[in-house]
């Protein structure tokens, strides 16, 4: 399942891209709504699909309804999140097709933009979260084990580095390796090789 240091970790890869920042959003980026009745979602993903519906606007129950994100409730939720942020004066891109932004014409974010990020995010973020996860871990296995695994096969740790070593080095921030390897980034965003 989703372990919460992989999410501040992976928001701060992704801060800065070649061509301007950019940004990930967090799970206090949802904002609540009034689910009423949740569906019984079904699969590894159930309880995260319950938690953000119930956290979501009406429009991300609509999308999460069904169990699934489909291609076009993506492109949907993409485009209005690009239409709120240009409507305010932010030109922002997509990096990839799991919800990583850019905001080319700045070299860091200003109150514009934060402003913008905050009005336009909730439901942006909502879905693309649960679609990355879905398609980077479609299983739900323990994410320290399978970033773990991932530096092991990729030869930043020595073999036998165990999840269990990684969360407990990742608590004391004593990693052996550092923070900013590209392999870390690597496993981090893509650890079982899924998104390439």
């Amino acid at each position: 399942m989703r372990r919460l240091w992989t999410v501040p970790v992976f928001a701060a890869l992704m801060l800065f891209a070649s061509n301007g920042c950019a940004a990930d959003f967090g799970p206090s980026d949802i904002v609540a709504g009034s689910a009423g009745d949740v569906p019984e979602f079904t699969g590894p993903w159930a309880s995260e699909f319950a938690d953000t519906y119930r956290a979501g606007s009406d429009v991300v129950r609509a999308i999460l309804e069904d169990g699934a994100i489909s291609d076009a409730e993506w492109a949907e939720t993409s485009d209005a999140f690009i239409g709120c942020m240009q409507d305010r004066g932010v030109r922002v891109t997509l990096d990839d097709a799991y919800g990583a932004i850019a905001l080319p014409d700045m070299p860091k974010p200003d109150a514009a933009s934060d402003a913008a990020l905050d009005a336009c995010t909730p439901d942006f973020y909502a879905v693309s979260s649960l679609r990355r996860d879905l398609a980077r871990n479609p299983d739900a296995r323990d994410e320290d084990a399978i970033i773990a695994a991932c530096l092991v096969n990729a030869g930043l740790v020595e073999p036998g580095y165990s999840g269990e070593d990684l969360a407990s080095d990742a608590k004391q921030e004593s990693l052996p390796f550092d923070n900013d390897d590209p392999v870390f980034g690597s496993c981090i965003r893509d650890p079982l090789g899924l998104l390439e």
